[in-house]
């Protein structure tokens, strides 16, 4: 029987995974988590790692034992630029290798639809996963790298920071509002890495995963804001640049306490949309439509 070891078990989409694993299927499973974190599960087949990815030689026994790896641990949001090269490429890299010591078959990598995005010379989070996706393409592991779009579900950062927008008396978006997302809803994704883990190898492949309604970005922050409020009269349009141009002039402490970057402003101008694949259609049907999201998603809001 196979074993599996998860980075990032304990994160918003890592214990999403885990209450979707049919445990039938794992000798053991392995979760490399922060020493802050709480156990995800009592189950007597989870056994919890208590490290970094930096941790190499405090989870590289464990890593051995396992011929499945699902890498989700990232630094994401708003963090100081160096922490992502550290953990999501250098992370990655150094995991990467110690899988290829280890002799694991099968690697699936948690990525973003970002990497896709037209420009990301500004968005160093999108610049160190599409680094890591390199590192991975480059090695001798047989891999799935997943592409999600906007991940929804209670308790996500970037679904907290949307409601926020989309519940100001007038809501406010960035950009003209024409940019296309495709949002996916957190138990369906985890139900997509969950089938994905569950086959016996692994094909080196790219699988992006949204949820099965795309709408304009405009049109989304409304339909938060009519579940929170009422139905808006207008949503408040900040142009991009002159946003831009304040973040790049600013100095450096100064702007790492406001509540966004350069970077995430990508997120407002891009299409967050994916590639039709085989696996998004096996599911596309039983997944949350974005309405559903939203009236599970705001269903504490007031």
């Amino acid at each position: 029987m196979r074993s599996l070891f998860i980075t990032g078990a304990s994160g918003f989409i890592g214990s999403a995974v885990i209450h979707r694993l049919d445990l039938a299927r794992w000798e053991r499973v392995y979760c490399l988590r922060h020493r802050r974190a709480i156990s995800n599960s009592a189950h007597p087949k989870f056994h919890y790692v208590n490290g970094g990815l930096d941790d190499a030689e405090q989870y590289a026994p464990y890593l051995a034992q396992c011929d499945t790896v699902l890498h989700l641990a990232a630094v994401t949001g708003k963090a100081p630029t160096q922490q992502y090269w550290q953990v999501n490429t250098q992370g990655t890299q150094q995991l990467i290798t110690q899988a290829e010591r280890a002799g694991v078959k099968n690697f699936v990598f948690g990525s973003t639809i970002a990497v896709k995005y037209r420009s990301i010379e500004n968005y160093a989070y999108a610049q160190s996963k599409r680094q890591a996706e390199g590192a991975l393409m480059a090695s001798r592991l047989n891999y799935c790298i997943v592409r999600p779009t906007i991940v929804i579900g209670k308790g996500g950062a970037t679904w907290n920071a949307l409601k926020k927008l989309g519940g100001l008396p007038l809501p406010i978006l960035f950009g003209d509002g024409s940019s296309r997302v495709q949002p996916i809803w957190v138990d369906d994704l985890a139900r997509c890495l969950a089938q994905i883990l569950e086959q016996e190898q692994s094909r080196r492949a790219i699988v992006e995963l949204g949820g099965p309604d795309i709408i304009s970005f405009d049109e989304f922050i409304r339909r938060i804001h009519r579940r929170t409020r009422a139905n808006p009269t207008r949503v408040l349009h900040i142009p991009t640049a002159p946003v831009l141009a304040i973040l790049h002039a600013l100095p450096k402490q100064f702007a790492s306490a406001l509540p966004l970057h350069v970077g995430q402003l990508s997120a407002f101008t891009n299409d967050s949309t994916i590639e039709p694949n085989s696996l998004f259609a096996a599911h596309a049907a039983e997944m949350k439509t974005i309405d559903e999201m939203l009236d599970e998603g705001l269903c504490h809001v007031k």
